[in-house]
């Protein structure tokens, strides 16, 4: 789960999604909107770097305020 600031709409999703599906291993990516959570599903022999996660919706130009992993991720 990624915490994201001002996620307002499914295009913003959308624009996260994109991002995240850019990180290797990254096979489904879900969103709540009104909760600013993207949720990202990997593959069971990858495990995507939460850094790779992170920066990758900081590329979409969102915040993330944290992330809950299999290593728990926080700034």
């Amino acid at each position: 789960a990624i915490y994201v600031t001002d996620m307002h709409c499914t295009e913003c999703a959308k624009k996260i999604a994109r991002k995240l599906y850019a990180v290797p291993g990254v096979v489904q990516v879900k969103a709540d909107v009104p909760k600013d959570l993207a949720f990202v599903v990997h593959q069971k022999t990858k495990d995507p770097a939460p850094r790779a996660l992170w920066e990758a919706v900081e590329n979409a130009d969102f915040v993330v305020t944290k992330m809950h992993t299999t290593r728990n991720v926080e700034r």
